[in-house]
């Protein structure tokens, strides 16, 4: 939601005309990619902006915001793109691509030419060409508050900006510069610290000495006012130069809410504030003065005055005409049917009086905790506060009766409530502990749950990588024996794997049978005699087959022959020596004679 002032408003606001469809309007976005500009004087929908000049139906719109002009509105759409209408026609007069995140906040420049968007990170685009000029870090949580500083000829390159992030404690200031070859990444000039999530956030320029007056209202209804020159880098937060509470003037006091504020233009400077509750608010100008850094204001409760007084004919009581029979109720027949539970406090017998109640009773009724109940575990609040008393007194003994909590409720909540000024040396601390074996674990935890909510804050500090380096060397060290132990994990799962399996292959032998619980025999035919079954013959047979005669003769006539034979091819290799030394004589007789 924007507010704007058209041209037209302007000129009627100076013949003081209050009528019309001019006048201040207003801008809502909405779930179905169109922009609704209201009419504040009229009370009516004066026009609807969509990406396309049609009907509705692009991606939502997250964030709107009016130019300086109050001649455009721009958007920032949930598929990442930024648009700018022109009120005059309802046209879109530009549309760039600030990237596929969606965009939670939009700024655009009194220059006109730029403007600045944020998803997570900042980024300063230039209109005309579509071209990005910087990109900040912005914070880790989706950023919702953009503003432009307003200094005397800053408007663009060489002004201030701040921003602010959902879940954030710290208000951060940048200056525009445009990005050139070998830039680091820029830093936060200044950061503002709060005591929660901001919900308002308002700057303006005092005019004596161009000082920036910066109000932010917190999600617990705390009012913060800081106060600064922007000339530099600031490490370290900058504390609220005053801090305003609103309480109540009951018997027992509570805490009223501040709903909004914003410095006036009037001089000395005063404070507009707005708190109660949305249904009955009360407000109220609140003179500007930093000699106390703390201020509690003790108002009437809206809640608790009293109702307007009826009127005459409201409270006029009309007598009921009894002329016909009439029943009287007592009270017993009023029953509201109600079902009366078991162990109701109305069937209990009546309580006695106090004065009757034995001592004993009346100091169990002291007790703040009830009966049966345990008693509830300590408060983030006190465990924040003993952190930061151990940390300003740096008392080992009460930093470890903290760190030795290892409930992620407690850690998460605690680390919560911590200040941003204790941040980083707990940091610091942990950074130590982390050496230690048997106090690494903890702290590991207690420093992922400060990495996870404060690091909006961290990334706004210019000196971060010497914070962390003691984190960054104790990791390094842990991680150099990673691969020695996955080595000898490796070896003992070798190991391990081979004694299993001549275990099992043990077992299995074991549990073999000695005896075969099946055995086979096959006869040869050869030798034994036979398919038929016939049994193989004995010894006894086997001496009266070599005794037989009839075989004998048959083989000694074999023996002989085989005997004729090796005779006959004897004499036939003595037959061809001779025929072949007899040739041999001849050769040589005749050569003699020759």
């Amino acid at each position: 939601m924007s507010t704007g002032e058209t041209p037209r408003h302007r000129k009627q606001r100076a013949r003081s005309s209050g009528g019309g469809s001019g006048g201040p309007l207003l801008a809502l976005g909405t779930p179905t990619g169109s922009v609704l500009v209201y009419s504040v004087l009229a009370g009516d929908l004066q026009t609807e902006l969509t990406a396309d000049g049609g009907t509705a139906g692009g991606a939502a719109i997250h964030c709107v915001a009016w130019d300086a002009g109050g001649q455009h509105v721009f958007g920032g759409a949930a598929d990442g793109h930024v648009l700018q209408w022109a009120i005059k026609n309802g046209k879109v007069k530009c549309k760039l691509k600030a990237g596929k995140s969606p965009v939670f906040s939009v700024c655009p420049l009194p220059d006109g030419a730029t403007v600045l968007t944020a998803g997570r990170t900042i980024v300063w685009w230039e209109l005309a060409t579509g071209a990005q000029l910087r990109q900040y870090p912005g914070h880790a949580t989706p950023v919702t508050y953009l503003q432009h500083v307003p200094l005397p000829g800053l408007d663009g390159e060489g002004g201030y900006f701040v921003s602010a992030a959902a879940g954030g404690r710290v208000v951060s200031a940048w200056q525009l510069s445009r990005a050139a070859d070998g830039d680091a990444q820029p830093a936060a000039s200044v950061s503002f610290a709060l005591s929660a999530e901001p919900s308002q956030v308002c700057v303006t320029r005092q005019p004596a000495d161009d000082a920036v007056l910066v109000t932010a209202v917190t999600t617990t209804g705390v009012l913060h006012v800081f106060e600064r020159q922007l000339n530099g880098v600031k490490k370290k937060p900058v504390k609220p130069k005053l801090t305003v509470r609103v309480a109540s003037d009951c018997a027992v006091p509570k805490p009223l809410p501040v709903l909004c504020a914003r410095p006036g233009s009037e001089q000395p400077t005063k404070l507009h504030l707005c708190h109660g509750s949305f249904l009955r608010p009360a407000f109220e100008r609140l003179p500007y003065e930093t000699d106390e850094p703390s201020l509690c204001l003790v108002r009437a409760d809206p809640a608790a005055a009293p109702a307007a007084a009826p009127s005459a004919a409201a409270g006029r009581v009309k007598t009921p005409a009894t002329d016909g029979p009439v029943r009287q109720l007592a009270a017993g027949h009023l029953s509201t049917g109600r079902k009366r539970r078991a162990g109701d406090a109305s069937d209990a017998a009546p309580a006695l009086p106090t004065a009757e109640l034995p001592l004993e009773q009346r100091l169990g009724g002291l007790v703040a905790t009830a009966a049966g109940r345990p008693a509830a575990p300590p408060s983030a609040s006190s465990m924040a506060q003993l952190l930061v008393q151990g940390l300003a007194s740096k008392d080992r003994a009460m930093l470890r009766t903290v760190l030795e909590t290892e409930d992620p409720a407690v850690v998460r909540s605690t680390v919560n409530a911590l200040p941003l000024d204790a941040v980083l040396p707990f940091i610091d601390r942990l950074g130590h502990l982390l050496r230690f074996a048997d106090q690494s674990f903890s702290a590991l935890q207690w420093l992922r749950a400060v990495m996870e909510r404060h690091s909006s804050y961290l990334l706004t500090q210019t000196d971060l990588d010497s914070v962390l380096a003691p984190v960054y060397s104790s990791v390094q060290v842990r991680l150099r024996c990673f691969p020695r132990l996955l080595q000898l994990r490796g070896r003992l799962d070798l190991l391990t794997g081979q004694m299993a399996a001549r275990r099992k292959r043990t077992a299995a032998v074991s549990s073999t049978p000695a005896e075969p619980l099946l055995s086979y025999r096959d006869d040869s035919s050869d030798d034994e005699g036979g398919l038929l079954g016939r049994p193989p013959p004995s010894p006894d047979d086997v001496s009266d087959m070599s005794d037989d005669p009839e075989m004998d003769d048959q083989e000694d006539q074999a023996m002989e022959d085989e005997d004729g034979s090796e005779e006959a091819e004897d004499a036939e290799d003595l037959e061809e020596d001779d025929e072949d030394e007899d040739s041999g004589d001849e050769d040589e007789g005749r050569a003699h004679e020759r």
